[in-house]
């Protein structure tokens, strides 16, 4: 039986590197000209892969305005908050747990939100391969 596959995108960071560039914005969901954000491009680029009911979006607490701001991110996944950010470990665990509660059995592709893909298709093939890796011999698969 092939395990559904569930995407948790990690979306908490919060860009102080690139802040001077941004205006304060966090990167993931700096929109530079109006372009679409490095997390419209992640979940645009997952949905293939998993859909909005088994997507799962963790954000800081902090990140209410951006997401007040774009309210079809709602419509593209569960959005986790994150109380404070404790690091990418915390981040995980918040996304994993509606996982865990919904389909324990699931294969989960983690994912940052904020690098850009050059070919999302060729991606998304390797991010399959792996998925079918996992579905079939077990472990863990990092690209």
């Amino acid at each position: 039986m092939t395990k559904s596959t569930w995407s948790v995108v990690l979306a908490a960071g919060m860009g102080r590197r690139l802040s001077p560039l941004t205006g304060g914005t966090p990167k993931q969901f700096w929109r530079p000209d109006g372009a679409s954000s490095l997390l419209d491009q992640t979940l645009a680029r997952l949905a293939p892969l998993s859909p909005p009911t088994r997507t799962v979006i963790v954000v800081d607490e902090s990140h209410r305005g951006h997401l007040a701001a774009r309210p079809e991110y709602g419509e593209r996944g569960q959005v986790v908050f994150q109380p404070t950010d404790r690091g990418t470990a915390v981040g995980v665990l918040f996304g994993l747990m509606p996982v865990l509660a919904a389909d324990p059995e699931a294969t989960v592709l983690l994912s940052p939100s904020d690098h850009g893909v050059g070919n999302a298709t060729t991606f998304r093939r390797g991010v399959t391969e792996a998925i079918d890796c996992v579905q079939t011999v077990g472990g863990v698969v990092l690209l």
